[in-house]
């Protein structure tokens, strides 16, 4: 599981988790914009990939080259490059990603020969997510990539994952 925390409310639907009470009390949500990508601009080298990541326009951008929606380009990119130990050679999603980001298909595909991906940025997020925000001393609710805490703990929440982000070199931004 590589440090991941696996309760049933990772199972739940996203739109599910704005009726979560803790406490029998509403939280909030912070959810990081394309996290595992952003991990990854941690370790690949190159500058319009690690912004793209920060600014969390990362799949817009493969959205866009692609004419794809979000659904779609996000399940290509785990299943043929994020999420599988093959190396990725060519295509529509190649092309779409080396246009962007030249260079780093091939950083991707070197690493894979080490070790896998998927496990790598699993556990940097788990690091990040279990390790660090879990054990901050106030009630939330940890799902992967997304914290869900009272109003009263969020700019703490923030504060935190800002700072543990900067520590790799990345700014983030958290979607809505």
């Amino acid at each position: 599981h590589e440090g991941r925390f696996y309760t049933s409310v990772i199972n739940l639907s996203s739109t599910a988790v704005p009726f979560l009470l803790l406490n029998k009390r509403p939280v909030r949500s912070i959810d990081i914009a394309n996290s595992q990508p952003l991990l990854l601009a941690s370790i690949v080298d190159n500058e319009n990939y690690k912004k793209d990541c920060g600014a969390g326009v990362f799949y817009q951008k493969i959205m866009n080259i692609m004419g794809k929606d979000k659904a779609e380009v996000k399940n290509l990119l785990y299943k043929y490059l994020f999420f599988t130990n093959e190396p990725l050679k060519g295509g529509a999603l190649y092309k779409a990603f080396d246009e962007l980001y030249t260079g780093v298909i091939e950083q991707i595909n070197a690493i894979k020969q080490q070790q896998s991906l998927a496990h790598l940025l699993q556990k940097m997020e788990a690091e990040i997510i279990v390790e660090g925000a879990g054990r901050l001393d106030l009630p939330k609710i940890l799902r992967h990539d997304q914290i869900l805490m009272f109003e009263e703990h969020y700019e703490e929440v923030v504060s935190y994952l800002k700072n543990r982000y900067r520590k790799l070199g990345l700014e983030v931004s958290f979607k809505d």
